[in-house]
């Protein structure tokens, strides 16, 4: 599996914890140990409409991004 293949796999990871509801810094943890466990560094920016992941594998820098609106929010836990 390539480095690329190994981001997108992460980044779908990511979308698919973040639009079912998971907590932002939980999604944003869990996506690093799996980004650690692949091999790869992950910096992930999530904003309310997308996602967007930097990841890193030697001196390669692998940058993608996905179309992620959250379907839910816990409202108690964002006042």
């Amino acid at each position: 599996m390539t480095a690329h293949e190994r981001a997108d796999l992460v980044l779908a990871f990511a979308k698919t914890l973040y639009v079912n509801g998971q907590a932002t810094e939980q999604m944003v943890d869990a996506v690093k140990r799996l980004g650690r466990a692949l091999g790869l560094r992950i910096t992930i920016i999530p904003h309310w409409g997308d996602l967007r992941l930097v990841a890193y594998s030697g001196d390669i820098a692998i940058a993608v991004q996905a179309v992620a609106a959250p379907a839910s929010a816990e409202m108690d836990r964002v006042s």
